[in-house]
């Protein structure tokens, strides 16, 4: 570079670490994954090039824009392979970039704020044409300085540090910003979730007797106010089905011997496994909607995903189970209910008579059969579970109002918790 002041950006500082024969030194607030994978290039020839990196490791680094998550992963990872020590100093805001005998101090971009400069005439940048022992000293780079006498960089990034910032952005994930307006803007900890189980309860179901298979042919009013229903199963004995044990990841299980290992499951257990999930991630507001943390939020959508699979298995046991209950139960209506419909035959189980004289037993008994099967519905429809989850995000106005807040302090969210539950700050809003 022949000019003092420059401009420095991602191309800019790979092609120079690409060409460094003796030193690389970076410190910079972040790094992106173009420059992680400049530097892990270089990362053969330790032992002839000297190499010292110094980043922060501060999420707001990467939810601005001065790096990424997939670069800093990177760099990670190569330097604990390479026994090389990633450096963290916090706070850090300008890069610096030493090659052999060339230093760049420059101005790192928040990327996410704004796009970095590719004009000569606004330059982030100056070349300082020799490497000076002062900054070598501070970052102590050079062979005669340890870290620790360092001015900068003087803790070792550590691997929990990383899944600390990746779990931090993900509750809080980057977003693109318009610094032109300044608004009022909040962020949550919490948000709504409605959780909930249908049509799984068979012990409920009913279907309907119409007035004229009872003898009411023939009474119109009394037909009218009619509305008689059947119990479908026995509410006393629960249906029950054998099914294959999953683990919390939904994968079957086995013994010892490779065997599956069996369950019995009906409608009280899968009862008794939606009010664990309830219990294990969901606060019941008083007066309001459920919460969850939103740091528990891949935890619950894991093991809904299990619940699925579980009741998948429910449903498909259920099939047969149904469908022999059904037709005992069909059975039995019609001995009691055959003799009261020969008594007086419903018009619309005439229509399809081939004879005009009355029906005989069989062909009564099979059309009585067909009509009750109608009633009851189709087996896939009667045994048809289905789980429900749905998010909503709490509202500014929400979390103003008084009586929300009430609520909170009476749910069984810990009272150490409340005051970390909502933060708002002025900011530029997002694109």
């Amino acid at each position: 570079m022949n000019q003092t002041f420059t401009i420095v950006n991602d191309t800019v500082l790979v092609s120079a670490i690409r060409n460094a024969q003796i030193k690389i030194v970076y410190v910079a607030p972040g790094i992106s994954k173009a420059v992680a994978l400049a530097l892990g290039e270089r990362f053969k020839d330790l032992g002839r090039l000297s190499i010292t990196i110094i980043v922060d490791v501060d999420p707001e680094v990467y939810r601005l824009g001065y790096g990424d998550t997939e670069g800093l992963d990177h760099i990670k990872k190569l330097s604990d392979e390479h026994l090389l020590e990633l450096r963290h100093q916090q706070g850090v805001r300008i890069g610096v970039l030493v090659t052999d005998e060339q230093t760049l101090v420059y101005s790192p971009t928040p990327q996410l704020i704004e796009a970095g400069s590719t004009q000569p005439d606004k330059p982030n940048a100056i070349v300082i044409p020799s490497a000076t022992p002062s900054i070598e000293k501070a970052c102590a780079s050079s062979p005669d300085t340890l870290p620790s006498e360092a001015e900068i960089g003087k803790s070792v990034v550590q691997a929990d540090e990383l899944e600390t910032i990746k779990k931090n952005l993900e509750e809080l994930p980057p977003k693109q910003f318009d610094i032109a307006r300044i608004e009022r803007v909040f962020n949550s900890r919490i948000q709504y979730v409605e959780f909930s189980i249908t049509k799984y309860r068979l012990s409920k179901k009913i279907a309907p007797v119409p007035s004229d298979l009872i003898g009411l042919k023939g009474n119109s009013e009394i037909q009218d106010r009619w509305h008689n229903t059947f119990r479908m199963f026995d509410g006393s004995d629960k249906i029950k089905v054998e099914i294959q044990a999953r683990n919390i990841e939904g994968n079957f299980i086995v013994n010892e011997k490779g065997e599956p290992e069996i369950i019995v499951y009906d409608e009280i257990l899968l009862e008794k496994e939606r009010k664990k999930i309830e219990e294990d991630f969901i606060f019941k507001i008083p007066k309001f909607d459920a919460v969850i943390f939103r740091a528990r939020r891949d935890a619950f959508d894991e093991a809904i995903t299990a619940f699925k699979l579980r009741l998948s298995d429910y449903q498909e046991a259920l099939l047969k189970e149904i469908t022999d209950s059904i037709n005992i139960t069909i059975g039995k209506l019609i001995i009691v209910l055959l003799p009261k419909v020969k008594e007086s035959i419903p018009a619309r189980y005439l229509k399809s008579s081939l004879n005009p004289g009355p029906m005989n037993d069989e062909e009564l008994r099979d059309v009585l059969e067909q009509d009750l099967r109608d009633h009851f519905g189709s087996v896939e429809k009667i045994a048809s579970p289905e789980i429900k989850v749905r998010y909503k995000d709490l509202s500014y106005e929400t979390i103003h109002d008084p009586e929300f807040r009430e609520a909170l302090e009476k749910s069984k969210i810990p009272n150490h918790r409340l005051n970390e539950l909502f933060c708002e700050h002025d900011a530029a809003p997002e694109i």
